[in-house]
Protein backbone atom coordinates (compact mmCIF):
# COMPACT_ATOMS: atom_id res chain seq x y z
CA UNK A 1 0.00 0.00 0.00
CA UNK A 2 2.80 2.55 0.79
CA UNK A 3 4.90 2.19 -2.57
CA UNK A 4 1.10 2.36 -4.58
CA UNK A 5 0.74 5.79 -2.84
CA UNK A 6 4.41 6.53 -3.47
CA UNK A 7 3.53 5.94 -6.95
CA UNK A 8 0.00 7.94 -7.18
CA UNK A 9 1.69 10.60 -5.67
CA UNK A 10 4.27 10.99 -8.51
CA UNK A 11 1.56 10.94 -10.96
CA UNK A 12 0.40 14.11 -9.23
CA UNK A 13 3.56 16.08 -8.94
CA UNK A 14 4.30 15.18 -12.34
CA UNK A 15 0.82 16.31 -13.33
CA UNK A 16 1.44 19.64 -11.79
CA UNK A 17 4.64 20.28 -12.91
CA UNK A 18 3.21 19.98 -16.66
CA UNK A 19 0.75 22.03 -15.50
CA UNK A 20 2.73 24.99 -14.29
CA UNK A 21 5.27 24.54 -17.35
CA UNK A 22 2.38 25.08 -20.04
CA UNK A 23 0.89 28.17 -18.20
CA UNK A 24 4.29 29.53 -17.90
CA UNK A 25 5.12 29.08 -21.43
CA UNK A 26 6.51 32.77 -22.55
CA UNK A 27 5.20 31.80 -26.59
CA UNK A 28 1.52 31.72 -26.23
CA UNK A 29 -1.02 33.67 -24.31
CA UNK A 30 -2.96 37.44 -25.41
CA UNK A 31 -0.44 39.14 -23.28
CA UNK A 32 2.64 38.03 -24.93
CA UNK A 33 1.01 39.34 -28.69
CA UNK A 34 2.36 42.03 -30.36
CA UNK A 35 1.00 41.24 -33.78
CA UNK A 36 -1.05 43.77 -35.31
CA UNK A 37 -4.47 42.47 -36.90
CA UNK A 38 -4.72 43.37 -40.72
CA UNK A 39 -7.76 44.94 -41.66
CA UNK A 40 -8.98 46.12 -45.45
CA UNK A 41 -12.78 47.69 -46.48
CA UNK A 42 -14.09 44.93 -48.64
CA UNK A 43 -16.52 46.08 -50.77
CA UNK A 44 -15.55 49.90 -51.15
CA UNK A 45 -12.74 51.57 -52.64
CA UNK A 46 -11.25 55.10 -52.53
CA UNK A 47 -13.22 57.70 -54.10
CA UNK A 48 -16.95 55.45 -54.40
CA UNK A 49 -19.62 57.10 -55.14
CA UNK A 50 -22.37 56.49 -52.43
CA UNK A 51 -25.98 57.18 -51.81
CA UNK A 52 -29.22 56.26 -49.94
CA UNK A 53 -27.90 53.91 -47.46
CA UNK A 54 -25.44 51.95 -47.86
CA UNK A 55 -23.43 48.54 -46.94
CA UNK A 56 -19.92 48.84 -45.89
CA UNK A 57 -17.67 45.39 -44.96
CA UNK A 58 -14.61 45.37 -43.21
CA UNK A 59 -12.33 42.44 -43.56
CA UNK A 60 -10.03 41.50 -40.59
CA UNK A 61 -8.02 39.09 -39.79
CA UNK A 62 -5.12 38.11 -36.81
CA UNK A 63 -2.59 35.86 -35.79
CA UNK A 64 -4.58 34.83 -32.54
CA UNK A 65 -8.40 36.32 -32.27
CA UNK A 66 -9.87 39.55 -33.43
CA UNK A 67 -11.99 40.89 -30.80
CA UNK A 68 -13.56 44.36 -32.37
CA UNK A 69 -13.65 46.45 -35.75
CA UNK A 70 -14.82 50.02 -35.69
CA UNK A 71 -15.61 52.21 -38.46
CA UNK A 72 -15.05 56.06 -38.73
CA UNK A 73 -16.10 58.56 -40.65
CA UNK A 74 -14.90 62.20 -40.87
CA UNK A 75 -12.66 61.31 -38.08
CA UNK A 76 -15.87 60.04 -35.95
CA UNK A 77 -16.85 56.50 -34.89
CA UNK A 78 -20.32 55.74 -36.48
CA UNK A 79 -20.11 52.36 -35.37
CA UNK A 80 -18.73 48.97 -33.98
CA UNK A 81 -18.94 45.45 -34.29
CA UNK A 82 -17.72 42.45 -31.96
CA UNK A 83 -19.06 39.35 -34.09
CA UNK A 84 -17.03 37.48 -37.15
CA UNK A 85 -19.03 38.99 -40.00
CA UNK A 86 -17.84 43.07 -39.89
CA UNK A 87 -20.71 44.67 -41.79
CA UNK A 88 -21.17 48.36 -41.14
CA UNK A 89 -24.62 50.37 -42.82
CA UNK A 90 -24.54 53.62 -43.32
CA UNK A 91 -27.25 56.62 -44.05
CA UNK A 92 -26.14 59.40 -46.32
CA UNK A 93 -29.25 61.65 -45.82
CA UNK A 94 -27.68 61.80 -42.05
CA UNK A 95 -24.62 63.78 -43.55
CA UNK A 96 -23.86 66.89 -46.23
CA UNK A 97 -23.54 65.82 -50.06
CA UNK A 98 -20.18 65.00 -50.97
CA UNK A 99 -16.50 64.13 -50.15
CA UNK A 100 -16.22 62.62 -46.65
CA UNK A 101 -13.48 60.59 -45.27
CA UNK A 102 -13.76 56.71 -43.60
CA UNK A 103 -11.59 54.40 -42.10
CA UNK A 104 -11.57 51.35 -40.00
CA UNK A 105 -9.90 50.00 -37.18
CA UNK A 106 -9.40 46.19 -35.55
CA UNK A 107 -8.31 45.04 -32.24
CA UNK A 108 -6.85 41.72 -31.07
CA UNK A 109 -7.27 39.89 -27.60
CA UNK A 110 -4.04 41.77 -26.67
CA UNK A 111 -5.02 45.10 -27.07
CA UNK A 112 -3.24 45.63 -30.71
CA UNK A 113 -4.64 47.46 -33.52
CA UNK A 114 -4.83 47.08 -37.53
CA UNK A 115 -5.43 50.26 -39.20
CA UNK A 116 -6.96 51.20 -43.14
CA UNK A 117 -6.02 53.64 -44.99
CA UNK A 118 -7.99 56.87 -45.26
CA UNK A 119 -10.70 56.61 -48.46
CA UNK A 120 -12.68 59.28 -49.54
CA UNK A 121 -16.32 58.48 -50.21
CA UNK A 122 -18.83 60.64 -52.16
CA UNK A 123 -22.52 60.69 -50.39
CA UNK A 124 -25.64 61.76 -52.25
CA UNK A 125 -28.89 62.14 -50.36
CA UNK A 126 -31.66 59.95 -51.33
CA UNK A 127 -35.20 60.02 -50.37
CA UNK A 128 -36.40 56.83 -50.81
CA UNK A 129 -32.72 54.81 -50.03
CA UNK A 130 -34.45 51.35 -50.33
CA UNK A 131 -36.46 51.66 -53.58
CA UNK A 132 -36.60 53.44 -56.63
CA UNK A 133 -38.72 56.06 -54.96
CA UNK A 134 -41.99 57.73 -56.62
CA UNK A 135 -44.64 60.50 -55.66
CA UNK A 136 -48.43 59.16 -56.23
CA UNK A 137 -50.91 62.41 -56.23
CA UNK A 138 -54.25 61.54 -56.26
CA UNK A 139 -57.69 63.17 -56.11
CA UNK A 140 -59.94 60.54 -54.70
CA UNK A 141 -62.89 61.92 -54.21
CA UNK A 142 -64.68 64.87 -56.31
CA UNK A 143 -68.12 66.79 -55.71
CA UNK A 144 -69.44 69.17 -57.17
CA UNK A 145 -71.76 71.45 -54.71
CA UNK A 146 -73.20 74.28 -57.47
CA UNK A 147 -73.45 73.73 -61.03
CA UNK A 148 -71.10 76.14 -63.19
CA UNK A 149 -73.10 75.74 -65.71
CA UNK A 150 -77.14 76.82 -66.30
CA UNK A 151 -77.90 74.38 -68.39
CA UNK A 152 -75.97 71.73 -67.17
CA UNK A 153 -73.63 69.65 -65.09
CA UNK A 154 -69.98 70.85 -65.46
CA UNK A 155 -67.10 68.36 -67.25
CA UNK A 156 -64.11 68.33 -64.69
CA UNK A 157 -60.65 67.81 -65.20
CA UNK A 158 -57.81 67.83 -63.13
CA UNK A 159 -53.86 69.32 -63.13
CA UNK A 160 -51.24 68.10 -61.40
CA UNK A 161 -48.34 69.91 -61.91
CA UNK A 162 -44.50 69.19 -59.94
CA UNK A 163 -41.52 71.41 -59.64
CA UNK A 164 -38.66 71.17 -58.38
CA UNK A 165 -35.94 73.85 -58.07
CA UNK A 166 -38.09 76.43 -59.71
CA UNK A 167 -38.74 74.62 -62.81
CA UNK A 168 -41.43 72.68 -64.06
CA UNK A 169 -40.62 68.58 -63.59
CA UNK A 170 -44.08 67.12 -65.19
CA UNK A 171 -47.23 67.96 -65.68
CA UNK A 172 -50.24 65.15 -65.84
CA UNK A 173 -53.75 66.18 -67.09
CA UNK A 174 -56.68 64.21 -66.38
CA UNK A 175 -59.46 63.08 -68.92
CA UNK A 176 -62.63 65.13 -68.80
CA UNK A 177 -65.55 63.81 -67.18
CA UNK A 178 -68.25 64.57 -68.91
CA UNK A 179 -71.89 65.44 -67.20
CA UNK A 180 -70.34 64.34 -63.97
CA UNK A 181 -71.15 65.98 -60.38
CA UNK A 182 -69.26 63.63 -58.79
CA UNK A 183 -66.04 61.14 -58.97
CA UNK A 184 -65.50 58.24 -56.50
CA UNK A 185 -62.63 56.36 -58.62
CA UNK A 186 -59.06 57.55 -57.79
CA UNK A 187 -57.86 60.25 -60.42
CA UNK A 188 -54.20 59.35 -59.94
CA UNK A 189 -50.88 59.92 -61.68
CA UNK A 190 -47.33 58.81 -60.04
CA UNK A 191 -44.52 60.90 -60.76
CA UNK A 192 -40.97 59.51 -61.27
CA UNK A 193 -38.81 62.40 -59.19
CA UNK A 194 -35.12 62.30 -59.54
CA UNK A 195 -33.97 60.67 -56.25
CA UNK A 196 -32.33 63.44 -54.98
CA UNK A 197 -34.74 66.01 -54.96
CA UNK A 198 -35.05 67.21 -51.20
CA UNK A 199 -38.22 69.61 -51.80
CA UNK A 200 -40.73 69.97 -54.61
CA UNK A 201 -43.91 72.20 -55.42
CA UNK A 202 -47.01 70.44 -56.12
CA UNK A 203 -49.26 72.25 -57.96
CA UNK A 204 -53.15 70.74 -58.28
CA UNK A 205 -55.69 72.74 -60.61
CA UNK A 206 -59.61 71.62 -60.76
CA UNK A 207 -61.16 73.11 -64.24
CA UNK A 208 -64.38 72.24 -65.86
CA UNK A 209 -64.72 71.84 -69.66
CA UNK A 210 -68.03 73.74 -70.25
CA UNK A 211 -70.40 73.42 -73.04
CA UNK A 212 -72.30 76.63 -72.31
CA UNK A 213 -70.31 79.43 -70.64
CA UNK A 214 -66.32 79.24 -70.14
CA UNK A 215 -64.45 77.07 -71.24
CA UNK A 216 -62.39 76.64 -68.88
CA UNK A 217 -63.56 77.61 -65.14
CA UNK A 218 -60.93 77.40 -62.56
CA UNK A 219 -62.58 75.71 -58.90
CA UNK A 220 -60.10 77.09 -57.23
CA UNK A 221 -59.12 80.46 -55.29
CA UNK A 222 -58.87 83.73 -56.51
CA UNK A 223 -55.35 84.07 -55.04
CA UNK A 224 -53.30 82.33 -57.36
CA UNK A 225 -56.11 80.37 -59.10
CA UNK A 226 -54.33 76.97 -57.83
CA UNK A 227 -53.80 74.91 -55.44
CA UNK A 228 -49.98 74.79 -54.19
CA UNK A 229 -48.41 72.74 -51.80
CA UNK A 230 -44.31 72.73 -50.70
CA UNK A 231 -43.42 69.62 -49.86
CA UNK A 232 -40.22 67.28 -48.40
CA UNK A 233 -40.82 63.91 -50.19
CA UNK A 234 -39.96 61.78 -46.90
CA UNK A 235 -42.59 63.50 -45.20
CA UNK A 236 -45.29 64.44 -47.75
CA UNK A 237 -47.79 61.70 -46.92
CA UNK A 238 -50.74 63.39 -46.65
CA UNK A 239 -54.94 63.33 -47.08
CA UNK A 240 -56.81 67.21 -47.23
CA UNK A 241 -60.12 67.62 -48.64
CA UNK A 242 -60.61 71.32 -49.34
CA UNK A 243 -63.35 73.06 -51.05
CA UNK A 244 -63.04 74.82 -55.16
CA UNK A 245 -64.36 77.96 -55.59
CA UNK A 246 -64.53 79.83 -59.65
CA UNK A 247 -62.14 82.02 -60.38
CA UNK A 248 -64.37 85.18 -59.53
CA UNK A 249 -64.44 86.17 -63.47
CA UNK A 250 -68.15 85.16 -63.17
CA UNK A 251 -68.26 87.13 -60.16
CA UNK A 252 -69.60 84.34 -58.10
CA UNK A 253 -66.86 83.50 -55.51
CA UNK A 254 -68.86 80.25 -53.61
CA UNK A 255 -67.90 76.86 -52.97
CA UNK A 256 -68.29 74.95 -55.99
CA UNK A 257 -66.89 71.60 -55.12
CA UNK A 258 -65.52 69.26 -52.77
CA UNK A 259 -62.01 67.56 -53.29
CA UNK A 260 -60.19 64.97 -51.57
CA UNK A 261 -56.45 65.03 -52.61
CA UNK A 262 -54.25 62.38 -51.39
CA UNK A 263 -50.08 62.53 -51.40
CA UNK A 264 -47.75 59.74 -50.55
CA UNK A 265 -44.29 58.71 -51.35
CA UNK A 266 -43.97 55.25 -52.67
CA UNK A 267 -41.03 52.96 -51.56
Amino acid sequence: MKRSYKLLNGVLILLLFILISCSSDSTTGPENDTIDPTVSFGNIANGADVSGIFNVTVNASDNDEIDLVAIYLDGQKIGEIDVSRYSFTINCNDYEDGEHTLQAKAWDRAGNIGITNIITINTTFDFAPYSNGTIKVSITHYLQIDPVDIGSYGDPYFVYIIEINGNEFETFTSSIWQNTYEINTPIDYTFDIPDDTREYQLTVYVRDDDIVGYEELDYTPTSGYAYIWTLDPITSDFSEIFNGEDDGSSGYDDNDCEITLNVNTLD
